[in-house]
């Protein structure tokens, strides 16, 4: 099929145009302003939306600043050196008293003047945390995992919004093509009755009333039309294209696939792929470790340690110092602080855990209402459509009997109404079974 939704630019309608207006059983081309080279599907509307949309952007941000907190993590298990300097001022040079048997008490300095020089460089290799190092690790990379399936949660969301607004261009393309065949019926409707009227076999009354009548299809097919711009609108903002920008799509088969219709392989299915399930076990599994790796705080703590010092002024045989060792170190009390933000961080873990039921269940309710949606379309496409062909039959027989006066045109003007209101439910069933199978595959997780 190949639709075509219209530019912002006027366009006179007129019953003489109406006229020239040659209505198919396929979609109809409604050529506009701006010039259209070829039809996009949906996996190319797919494929523009997910390079633009700015959410995916955002979120995939928010991944890659998690990749860089997991690179942080796993760099405290590795050596940090560290170096300082420092220049000091006193009030006064430091001095020291000396006194020695049978010589009078005197003053050393300790420095030249009142003001010294010292730098260091140091050190530091942890060899044991008590799992505060591996626990902290752990914690950034479930957290960066859970990231991750945010960003294939607002993909699949994406994709499903657009394959959204690509249903409504066609189900709005194909409402215009109702309105205009419409138009078209009581065009041809209204040569019977003019001609009839110039014959003197009918009265005023039935003038009047096709004339009311064309009018109003008029107007419909004009809110038909704008209907299809304001679709075509939100269509190319999803794909940041410029609002009036012309739209010609092409649906084929395979941008739909039919999913089987077992409920409970659709919810399992649904259950293992859902990228909300995913990300909330990752962040469960993030506040867990993250309060292990608190907790580990309070227990012993041992690294490698070595260091130069060097002192410009200090009384020494050599002012530069070396220095290696391990170092200790064991919070035995601390009034609670490290037991207390653990415990925090294990809330957290288990409102993520009531979190992820919820989301459990609502998935579930989600499969099944797609699931029934799609049956019932299935089950409306079918009466619809032989709805439409007896609708269709009785217009002809209306039709016949009042050129041959045996007829009223009343009973014309209802058959046409009923016409059009069956072949409307026929592009609604149409395009609801296409809608349902696309959500029934978002909400098993397979967009």
């Amino acid at each position: 099929m190949w639709l075509v939704t219209r530019s912002h630019c006027p366009m006179k309608t007129t019953a003489r145009s109406f006229r020239k207006v040659r209505w198919s059983g396929a979609f109809v081309l409604l050529l506009f302003c701006t010039t259209v080279a070829g039809a996009e599907t949906l996996e190319e509307a797919w494929q523009l939306a997910l390079a633009h949309d700015n959410r995916l952007k955002a979120v995939q941000e928010s991944a890659a600043a998690a990749d860089e907190s997991l690179f942080s993590a796993a760099a405290n298990r590795l050596p940090a050196l560290k170096g300082q300097a420092a220049y000091s001022r006193l009030n006064q040079t430091p001095e020291t008293a000396i006194t020695l048997p049978r010589f009078p008490s005197m003053t050393i300095p300790l420095l030249q003047d009142d003001s010294f020089f010292a730098s260091q460089m140091q050190l530091s290799v942890p060899l044991f945390t008590s799992g505060r190092i591996s626990k902290g690790i752990a914690s950034a990379r479930a957290a960066s995992e859970a990231y991750k399936q945010e960003v294939e949660q607002i993909r699949q969301q994406v994709k499903f919004e657009v394959a959204e607004a690509f249903v409504r261009v066609l189900r709005a393309q194909a409402l215009v093509e109702v309105a205009g065949s419409h138009v078209e019926s009581l065009l041809a409707h209204r040569q019977d009755v003019l001609r009839m009227d110039r014959e003197g076999l009918v009265s005023r009354n039935d003038v009047l009333s096709v004339e009311v009548a064309l009018a109003d299809a008029k107007q419909s097919l004009l809110q038909a039309e704008n209907g299809l711009s304001l679709a075509g609108s939100a269509y190319n903002r999803l794909l940041g294209r410029p609002f009036d920008q012309a739209v010609v799509l092409e649906w084929s088969g395979q941008d739909a696939l039919e999913q089987p219709e077992n409920e409970e392989a659709l919810r399992s299915a649904a259950l293992s792929r859902r990228p909300e399930l995913k990300s909330l076990s990752h962040q469960a599994e993030a506040y867990g470790a993250r309060a292990g790796s608190i907790r580990a705080e309070a227990l012993p703590q041992l690294a490698a340690q070595g260091s130069w010092l060097h002192f410009d002024q200090v009384p020494l045989t050599d002012n530069d110092i070396w220095q290696a060792g391990l170092v200790l170190e064991w919070n035995v009390f601390d009034s609670g602080v490290i037991r207390h933000r653990a415990a925090a961080e294990e809330r957290k873990a288990r409102m993520i855990d009531h979190r992820k039921e919820d989301a459990r269940t609502l998935i579930e309710l989600q499969v099944r209402q797609a699931l029934l949606d799609v049956q019932e379309s299935v089950q409306r496409k079918v009466v619809s459509e032989r709805a439409l062909e007896q609708a269709e039959e009785n217009l002809k027989v209306a039709r016949n009997r009042y050129v041959q006066e045996i007829g009223t045109h009343t009973e014309v003007l209802d058959a046409e109404t009923l016409r059009i209101r069956s072949r409307s439910n026929e592009v609604q069933a149409r395009y609801d079974l296409m809608l349902a199978r696309i959500r029934l595959r978002y909400v098993v997780g397979d967009l």
